[in-house]
């Protein structure tokens, strides 16, 4: 909640919110903004966004991996053969395969995003990190998987420790 309540500060101020608000009054600023949410809600949006908030993770060859395009074992292994064959560990593997760029990688087609500080940023990849962390827990339970925020980077990363 931490994170929604950031981003709508943020967005509060904005001009195009401003504008919408003047032409739709409402009870407190927190109500207007929600019903602004709502008339500008998009299914694309929704759809980019559960993989980013609920992503799938598959186990192959001893890596946990964030799987966005559902490959199959033999893709996995045709896909990891160019890590392998310059010897990276697989804790090298899961950290490039498992990262994200919050801001970098997810939201350049925003063109506030630039204008967004960390003051939004950070709240929302602790958000993330929080969800990465009870998804992999539901789906590999018993496995120690590590995931942390990056905040200079700001960058989610999620690693196994230890193995199985």
């Amino acid at each position: 909640m931490e994170a929604r309540k950031a981003f709508a500060h943020f967005f509060m101020q904005q001009p195009e919110f401003q504008t919408w608000k003047a032409a739709n009054p409402h009870q407190g600023d927190w109500g207007v903004y929600e019903a602004y949410e709502h008339i500008n809600a998009r299914m694309s949006t929704m759809m980019y966004a559960l993989d980013l908030l609920w992503p799938n993770f598959v186990e192959h060859d001893d890596l946990l991996l964030r799987d966005t395009s559902s490959r199959s074992p033999e893709e996995w292994n045709t896909f990891l053969q160019q890590f392998r064959a310059l010897n990276w560990t697989n804790a090298q593997i899961e950290y490039v395969i498992n990262h994200v760029h919050l801001s970098q990688d997810t939201f350049t087609a925003d063109p506030d995003w630039t204008k967004i500080d960390n003051a939004v940023w950070l709240p929302l990849a602790h958000t993330i990190a929080d969800i990465w962390r009870c998804r992999l827990k539901e789906l590999f339970l018993g496995r120690h998987v590590v995931v942390r925020v990056d905040e200079e980077e700001l960058t989610i990363y999620a690693q196994t420790v230890g193995g199985k």
